[in-house]
């Protein structure tokens, strides 16, 4: 009896930990008082349409990804989840929240907070899967506008399309394209002439740029302070030399090793061996 008393014990202490940890993070919202608020702002999160593991104050849990849309190129774990937003897994959200910043958050928590406001947009991913329904477009023009472009596309048929590309319509999933890009867009087709694409999402399927350029080799890597120099050689054993690092190629930084075959974007300097001031390094499969 003693044993079944004590069970019962462990499992109503850990079902309330669980509950009170639920109601802390929002107690914390609620409750921070007016002095301890360092700055409060609207902003718009998007929600990935899954939570991941990770580990918080109270060891393993799962998190919200979310982003800051026009703050945040990755997503980022939330811990303490959104006051007020109930998530559903496999949908994408983008949420008004009120963004509250503590000047002394609680120890083991962080010191940001978001409150729900409004539910702006909740829709099903795109998926990779998705986006091979749909049919490969060259695009043959771009004309700039004020928030963005207008691309104009054909397919193998010589059928046109039109799409507006912008970051507005497009958010993160915005890119910027070429004439001679191979593309896949996912979206609303509209009949018209040419068929205009409210476009949700663009995988490119061939750059042309990448087309003039070497495929090139990486022979050795020589670790630096803030990042690699990196030897490679072209097919005709011709030598380059670059410099990877995350200061000079931000998010485009990729981690390379020997063998790897790559195109590499940016500035070839005519010198021996060639130097690339690279913008953008793109593995070949």
């Amino acid at each position: 009896m003693k044993k079944i008393f004590l069970i019962m014990l462990v499992v109503f202490t850990a079902c309330n930990s669980t509950k009170n940890k639920k109601d802390n993070s929002h107690s914390i919202v609620n409750d921070m008082g007016k002095e301890n608020i360092k700055s409060k702002t609207i902003v718009v999160l998007k929600v990935n349409a899954e939570e991941v593991e990770c580990y918080g104050a109270h060891g393993k849990q799962n998190c919200l990804q979310i982003k800051e849309l026009g703050e945040d190129k990755e997503w980022k774990n939330q811990y303490e989840g959104i006051e007020g937003f109930d998530f559903k897994p496999g949908f994408v959200y983008n949420l008004q929240v009120e963004k509250i910043v503590l000047k002394n958050p609680p120890q083991d928590v962080g010191d940001t907070f978001y409150k729900l406001l409004k539910i702006i947009k909740k829709e099903k991913p795109i998926t990779d899967e998705m986006m091979s329904d749909y049919a490969t477009l060259t695009v043959t023009k771009i004309e700039n506008g004020r928030d963005g472009y207008l691309a104009t596309l054909k397919n193998d048929k010589e059928n046109l399309y039109t799409t507006t590309i912008s970051i507005p319509n497009l958010e993160d999933n915005y890119i910027r394209l070429n004439v001679g890009d191979k593309v896949k867009i996912a979206g609303e087709y509209a009949e018209s002439d040419p068929v205009q694409i409210f476009a949700k999402k663009i995988k490119i399927i061939e750059k042309e740029s990448l087309k003039k350029l070497p495929e090139l080799t990486v022979t050795k890597i020589i670790p630096g302070k803030d990042g690699e120099t990196i030897h490679l050689s072209d097919k005709n054993k011709k030598a380059y030399n670059m410099i990877a690092s995350i200061p000079n190629l931000g998010d485009n930084y990729v981690s390379l090793k020997v063998g790897d075959k790559v195109k590499v974007e940016g500035e070839y300097v005519d010198s021996f061996p060639t130097q690339i001031l690279a913008t953008k390094i793109n593995k070949i499969k």
